[in-house]
């Protein structure tokens, strides 16, 4: 399985990001400032199920607590190919939707 979610939080002096992207049992992770590179996590997991579960909390404490608004979302079957490196995973992510790509300040 192969998902992600773009977030945005705009307002109270806010203008941030927040990507996360599983696939299998890897986590990237993008946040900071919009408009910038921001910076990158990688987290990996015993199992996908592990991730799925980091991942999809993430995103519900994302969204309730910190009001971060999803702006994108993506999910793959299973018999997609799902790349495996980290920065395969952030390249295939921003081929697809190059207008979430972060802007060289």
């Amino acid at each position: 399985m192969w998902e992600a979610r773009e977030l945005h939080c705009i307002g109270n002096g806010h203008d941030k990001f927040y990507r996360i992207i599983q696939a299998g049992p890897v986590v990237v992770i993008r946040y900071g400032r919009r408009g910038t590179e921001g910076q990158r996590q990688v987290k990996v997991f015993n199992s996908s199920h592990e991730a799925n579960y980091f991942f999809n909390d993430t995103v519900e404490n994302k969204r309730w607590r910190r009001n971060y608004t999803v702006v994108y979302t993506d999910r793959r079957p299973r018999d997609v190919a799902v790349p495996t490196q980290e920065d395969e995973i952030e390249r295939d992510y921003l081929t697809r939707y190059p207008d979430v790509a972060p802007v060289q300040a």
